[in-house]
């Protein structure tokens, strides 16, 4: 079971707009599917978790990824969290 992404802040909630929370085992193979979902969908904000950007093993799929989010929503900001729980927090310094 994944860790909850914790409450959002206040300044999200006010927005009353949808928020969509996917979780992808990240490899290589999946930045189609990140491509995927931000074309078929229209985001203010993606977050990028820890444990995609840290490990230094993860580099190249970091690379990928970031990529991936800049030629499918180039509109959209991109911000990184440090825990599931400050997912909303990360998201809400860009929106």
């Amino acid at each position: 079971m994944s860790p909850s992404p914790g409450p959002l802040p206040r300044k999200i909630e006010n927005r009353r707009e949808k928020t969509t929370s996917a979780q992808l085992i990240f490899r290589l193979g999946a930045v189609p599917t990140v491509q995927r979902r931000l074309v078929d969908g229209r985001y203010d904000c993606v977050v990028v978790g820890a444990g995609v950007r840290l490990p230094p093993r993860q580099l190249v799929l970091f690379e990928a990824v970031i990529n991936a989010i800049h030629r499918a929503a180039p509109q959209t900001a991109i911000a990184f969290n440090t825990r599931p729980e400050d997912t909303g927090a990360a998201a809400a310094r860009w929106i």
